[in-house]
């Protein structure tokens, strides 16, 4: 783990930040991987799904960002302090406010997706695509989550490299998993939701 203690600060903040803004560009390639394959493979109806249930995504993955950098400011002040145990608590303290959240914004996400489309006036043309995309999306809404705190608990530890990296593979792993189900198999908008989905998860599990 880095120490920010030794040497030059200003080189070490440089070298950790560089990842992290390279990481929030890859961030939002995940929708927009999805929305260019569902538009040159399916229909500009699909393209145009994604595209509204895209902008409340990374609605709720700004709110996870603001949430979980929180949460390591305080992570990265027990670890920098050598407080241990203070340190334990509050990562078990994070984990079991954001699984917490992940049930309710699944459900809200589920559940309720018919009417948050409606409130963003959803062209009735591309209600159904929309809905299919956001819902699939919501359900696995847990892997964006537990993916978001978990490079937030590295970054307080001053790892910020091994979260790009996951961040790059899983990106070219949802791309090319999305191209197979969309176009091989024919699964059209579920399938680039189901390939986003996965890759998090595999996120999650490195």
């Amino acid at each position: 783990m880095r120490d920010f203690t030794k040497g030059s600060i200003s080189k070490q903040l440089i070298a950790f930040a560089a990842p992290m803004l390279v990481g929030n560009m890859f961030q939002q390639l995940y929708g927009l991987v999805d929305a260019i394959i569902v538009g040159r493979y399916v229909s500009g109806g699909a393209l145009a799904a994604v595209g509204v249930s895209i902008n409340i995504i990374n609605f709720i993955v700004s709110l996870l960002i603001g949430l979980t950098t929180g949460s390591a400011v305080v992570i990265a002040q027990f670890f920098g302090a050598k407080q241990h145990d203070r340190l334990k608590s509050a990562v078990s303290v994070s984990i079991v406010s954001m699984l917490g959240l992940s049930v309710v914004l699944t459900v809200v996400g589920v559940f309720f997706a018919p009417q948050i489309l409606r409130l963003l006036n959803t062209d009735p043309l591309i209600f159904d695509d929309a809905l299919l995309y956001m819902r699939i999306v919501m359900a696995g809404v847990v892997c964006p989550v537990f993916y978001n705190m978990y490079i937030a608990y590295l970054r307080a530890l001053g790892d910020s490299r091994r979260p790009l990296y996951i961040l790059i593979f899983t990106v070219v792993l949802s791309g090319s998993l999305s191209v197979y189900l969309v176009i091989y198999r024919g699964m059209g908008i579920a399938g680039a939701a189901a390939s986003t989905i996965f890759s998090q998860l595999v996120a999650v599990i490195l």
